[in-house]
């Protein structure tokens, strides 16, 4: 089969999927609880049944019983990928040769003719690796049609506007995947590097004029500014974010820029689509039917509504090749005390925070600061599959990488790979006079226990890159 037949079928298996499943955002709270506990045995189940890994983490479980999920150990990112072979459900994944062909031909779409692997540093900083069978990929594509519709497009609607969608320059990133799913369904998309000077992005987009805009909260940002400032003449209909969210400098910089009140949506490698805004504009909407969210403060205990837990256990319902079930992922997140005036009755984010990532401020030729998302430094990073997890801190106008690397890999070569490649992604932003120094170190330092957060971000001498 053609890949572009694969594509088409694809896109049909999430519109099929969206259709069915259009009354999930009005189904009462027992409901939602019912089809969430049919879901989860079925998951649980089948890991059981077909992860070696898996099986055994769960051998003192009655999974035939009555599942209780809070009955379930916690696992994390690192659990997963030390233990990655064994814990899919498809013996012929091996991690090895995943990510050989993620270096060797990233532009590729299906691994083993039926897989979609996406690959991510998360805001962790731990490099993860997640794939998606085409049933997975098709429930990931009926949860962006049900956020189109949210901001009030339905899927015939959106196969006719102008989209701009501001990606991961790296193919194997969650945005670059679906946008290589629905470049087929939608006749006028534009896709562009995340990566690429500012100034490119506003010529393009200017040229393109899109009516809706999606990308990056941080680029969005920047591009309001241009707007403000006369050297972006766009006029969306709608503008959204993905992989970072909006807060309220950003949303106001937004409806400065072009009247209207942007979209927020909340996803991960590991569940692409798990909450998103409506034109409510009260919180985001958790999809309660393609993933159970548990807020929880340190200790794994649930927080109440209101309050910000201090992490989440995230259990995706359609996932059965990899399973992620009671999978933390340290983002503070508040469940919001009411309902949303929009009539859904999916559960309500009021609060989302944890993943927006800060900026590396440097300077530019004529001396004014340039600031750059993380992302840059991030994309550069988790092309080399030797690098295990890294950190970096910004001290002045010196910017340097602690990286973990493979025992096997030659750091010398791996150093100056990087040292170069975040360089160049870093001059073409537009920065002038830094540098970019890599260290190998054997660990890094978490705070609290081994399962706590480690942060992208840490500081230097001069953290908030003052005085450069």
């Amino acid at each position: 089969m053609s890949q572009r037949l694969k594509q088409l079928r694809d896109i049909a298996r999430g519109l099929s999927h969206n259709l069915r499943h259009r009354e999930a955002a009005f189904r009462t709270a027992s409901e939602h609880e019912a089809y969430q506990n049919e879901q989860l045995k079925r998951v649980v189940q089948h890991a059981v049944a077909h992860s070696d890994f898996l099986s055994e983490l769960y051998a003192d479980i009655d999974v035939e019983g009555d599942l209780q999920l809070h009955h379930l150990p916690v696992v994390d990112k690192r659990l997963m990928m030390d233990n990655f072979d064994r814990w899919v459900t498809d013996p012929r994944l091996k991690l090895a040769e995943i990510e050989q062909q993620i270096e060797t031909d990233p532009e590729e779409q299906y691994y083993l003719d039926e897989y979609r692997i996406v690959a991510t540093s998360g805001s962790s900083g731990l490099r993860g690796i997640f794939v998606y069978d085409r049933l997975e990929w098709g429930v990931v594509i009926s949860a962006a049609l049900r956020w189109a519709k949210m901001f009030g497009y339905s899927p015939l609607e959106l196969a006719y506007k102008k989209i701009a969608s501001i990606k991961a320059e790296k193919p194997t990133h969650a945005t670059s995947r679906l946008s290589q799913s629905l470049d087929l369904g939608i006749r006028n998309l534009l896709t562009l590097d995340a990566t690429e000077p500012l100034e490119n992005l506003v010529e393009k987009l200017n040229k393109f004029e899109p009516q809706l805009l999606m990308g990056y909260g941080s680029l969005i940002s920047l591009l309001a500014e241009e707007q403000v400032e006369g050297r972006l003449n766009i006029a969306p209909e709608m503008v959204a974010s993905f992989s970072e969210m909006f807060g309220e400098d950003r949303v106001k910089r937004a409806r400065q820029a072009w009247g209207i009140t942007p979209f927020n949506h909340y996803g991960a490698a590991e569940q692409i689509m798990i909450a998103a805004d409506c034109d409510s504009h009260m919180g985001l909407h958790h999809f309660a039917d393609m993933s159970i969210v548990e807020i929880v403060d340190s200790d794994n205990q649930p927080v109440p509504p209101g309050m910000p837990g201090d992490k989440i256990l995230l259990t995706n319902l359609h996932k059965f090749v990899q399973p992620v079930i009671r999978y933390e992922i340290t983002d503070l997140i508040t469940k919001a005390s009411c309902d949303c005036r929009c009539g859904r009755t999916f559960p309500l984010f009021s609060g989302i925070s944890g993943r927006a990532e800060d900026f590396i401020s440097l300077r530019d030729k004529a001396g004014e600061v340039v600031s750059i998302s993380p992302i840059v430094v991030c994309a550069c990073l988790i092309e080399h599959p030797d690098v295990i997890e890294y950190q970096y801190s910004l001290d002045g106008n010196s910017l340097t990488i602690r990286v973990v690397s493979r025992e096997s890999a030659n750091q010398t070569s791996l150093k100056e790979a990087l040292r170069r490649s975040i360089f160049n992604a870093l001059s073409g932003q537009g920065a002038v006079d830094f540098q970019v120094e890599v260290e190998f170190v054997e660990r890094l330092i978490r705070s609290g226990e081994i399962m706590g957060k480690l942060k992208l971000k840490i500081a230097g001498g001069n953290p908030e890159g003052k005085g450069i």
